[in-house]
């Protein structure tokens, strides 16, 4: 039986890569640079909104704003969108 990779997604909100250890910064953040050293940074990305919700949905589906039509924070998720999360879960995480 294979062993499934554990995925920790981490995201945050107002922090720029520039203030990671991990990243080159004289900031301390060891845990963060510890999860880094284990794992995969992503070096260019970028938000797609600079609204929360939009940009974390987009990060879920792999679409654009324009393309899942949220563009405001808010309680729905639009009906009919695919996330990647499902995908993990039909998979066994």
């Amino acid at each position: 039986m294979t062993v499934q990779p554990n995925i920790l997604l981490i995201t945050w909100d107002q922090m720029r890569a520039d203030c990671l250890g991990a990243a080159g910064s004289k900031v301390k953040t060891p845990n963060l640079d510890r999860l880094t050293a284990r794992g995969t940074m992503f070096t260019r990305c970028f938000s797609q909104s600079a609204v929360c919700m939009p940009s974390r949905i987009s990060i879920a589906t792999g679409r654009y704003p324009s393309e899942h039509g949220v563009f405001t924070n808010g309680p729905d998720f639009p009906e009919g969108e695919s996330t990647f999360i499902e995908k993990l879960r039909d998979r066994g995480y």
